[in-house]
């Protein structure tokens, strides 16, 4: 067998392992199955078919409930990870400059007083070191991350605190100009509003449901349900993205495998 041969057979193997599956001496296999003439790619198969059902990655279970904008296909954990990074590089690259996080998905409502406590909050981040953060967002990585490097860039301190505040700026809820003006459809309350209303945060509450799942669906470039941006989600919809934001502050960097800090 050739070289480029047997490393395709390394390279396949390896892919159907799981977390459970002890490792295979690729090497051992390869030396036997040269000797013997008997690897071949249905025996690849037939070890293949043993760990047919293994655990996915808890991230990619998660965004099994979501679509992507274009098709039905499901949004995939690399370019999440990409948005991300691209993120907290651009966030801290306005910090450096004294401007506020514009002309992005994740873009700062300087309108907004939590909003711009929490910016407050990273730039109290930046302040704690600001010259190894700069020797992170300068590195040149700019156009295509890998699995190792988005676990050293999240394993750093300041960029954990980063992610957590950028989650936490990603799903508050919008400003809400209908439960200023007329009452919250849930509450009733004519000085309820979105930011900081425990009842606007319910999933009874119809408007706000709706408008922050389209919100959701616009920051994160995929869909909960087949209305997309539209104003017309279900109750299963708000669910879903209450679920994604609390895997993302409780599991997304551990999942990653780097140690948390606290």
């Amino acid at each position: 067998m050739e070289d480029g041969g047997q490393e395709e057979i390394k390279v396949e193997m390896f892919m159907y392992l799981s977390d459970n599956d002890e490792p295979v001496n690729l090497q051992q296999v390869n030396d036997d199955s040269l000797v013997n003439n008997s690897f071949s790619r249905n025996d690849l198969n037939s070890r293949s078919s043993t760990t047919q059902g293994r655990h996915k990655i808890p991230f990619t279970k998660k965004l099994e409930s979501f679509q992507k904008e274009k098709d039905a296909k499901k949004p995939k954990k690399e370019n999440i990870n990409i948005a991300f990074i691209r993120t907290i590089k651009k966030i801290f690259k306005c910090i450096q400059n004294g401007k506020i996080l514009s002309k992005s998905r994740f873009s700062i409502d300087n309108k907004c007083d939590k909003d711009m406590r929490i910016w407050g909050e990273i730039e109290e981040i930046y302040r704690e070191n600001p010259v190894i953060i700069g020797k992170i967002i300068t590195d040149g990585i700019n156009r295509y991350y890998k699995n190792d490097y988005c676990n050293k860039f999240f394993s750093n301190i300041y960029m954990q605190k980063a992610f957590i505040k950028l989650i936490e700026l990603t799903f508050i809820n919008c400003t809400c100009s209908y439960c200023q003006s007329k009452g919250c459809n849930y509450c009733h309350n004519i000085n309820c509003n979105s930011r900081g209303c425990n009842h606007c945060r319910n999933i009874n509450c119809s408007y706000c449901r709706n408008i922050n799942c389209s919100l959701y669906c616009s920051k994160f470039k995929f869909y909960c349900c087949a209305n997309g941006k539209k104003l017309d989600h279900s109750d299963s919809c708000k669910l879903k993205w209450n679920d994604l934001e609390h895997y993302f502050l409780e599991f997304y960097l551990k999942d990653l495998g780097v140690k948390v800090f606290p």
